[in-house]
């Protein structure tokens, strides 16, 4: 099973149409590893291992205003003058959907608002 632990580690480097399937990697098994067994064994093989992968989300609680969650990341925005790189705030209350972006005027501005985040 190394041979489809190999294929599968050298797809993840492709584009996800082109990545080999359960069908396709038997096919390959068979043609160019003389594999003698059956489809159902391969594809109950790879089942198993996308289930050990398969990201696991444990769901949080929290009263209204008790839970803000915020995020520093950089967007672009086309300005008159041409596309700037701009340093942002992303925060969502943990009972609503709404997301609030707050323009940064610079990095350092990022620190004063990770204090007033720890203090709210």
């Amino acid at each position: 099973m190394h041979i489809i632990d190999q294929i599968l580690l050298d797809d993840q480097s492709q584009p996800a149409k082109q990545q080999h399937k359960a069908a396709k990697i038997y096919r390959r098994l068979r043609d160019e590893y003389g594999y003698k067994g059956g489809y159902d064994q391969v594809r109950r093989y790879l089942q198993k291992r996308r289930k050990k992968e398969q990201e696991t989300f444990i769901p949080l609680s929290h009263e209204p205003g008790e839970q803000l969650e915020a995020d520093f990341g950089h967007i672009y925005v086309d300005f008159p003058e041409g596309r700037r790189q701009v340093p942002v705030l992303v925060t969502t209350w943990s009972q609503d959907q709404m997301i609030d972006v707050y323009r940064q005027i610079n990095e350092e501005s990022e620190k004063a608002s990770v204090c007033i985040i720890r203090i709210s």
